[in-house]
């Protein structure tokens, strides 16, 4: 067996940054824009209900568009109008990031309650910063 000094070591790159606990940073980058936009959906359509109520709802909405428009929208690289102001405008949004369909208790458990700063999601979402759309409290159903 070889063996191995800190000089040959000293100037290499890591392998692989994947193993059991770490997630990569694109996979973080999208859970965090799921999370935001489930939070952003829950407070702008579900306000005043409880977080279980509203991770419900979301999830049934969410079904329902994946099974009947997303399947004529998801080919379209710009957000169609006639989503503009509606709820299927976060979820097409959510859909383009990873199309799959999250649990109820993904829903309801994902976002949790965390800081009541507002995020800027310009970079990732274009034209809602415009629009001041991702202004929220984050608290879901407390807000």
């Amino acid at each position: 067996m070889k063996t191995v000094r800190a000089v040959d070591v000293a100037d290499a790159e890591p392998t692989s940054l994947r193993g059991p606990g770490r997630r990569t940073p694109n996979t973080r980058a999208t859970i965090f824009i799921r999370d935001t936009l489930l939070v952003e959906a829950a407070l702008l359509f579900h306000r005043g209900v409880s977080n279980s109520a509203a991770a419900a709802a979301i999830h049934r909405r969410l079904a329902l568009y994946r099974a009947g428009g997303w399947r004529r929208h998801r080919a379209d690289e710009q957000l169609p109008t006639a989503l503009v102001g509606k709820i299927e405008e976060l979820l097409w949004h959510l859909l383009k990031q990873h199309d799959a369909l999250p649990s109820e208790r993904t829903i309801r458990a994902g976002p949790g309650c965390l800081d009541s700063a507002p995020l800027d999601l310009s970079g990732f979402l274009p034209g809602y910063a415009e629009r001041g759309a991702l202004r929220f409290c984050r608290c879901v159903g407390r807000a």
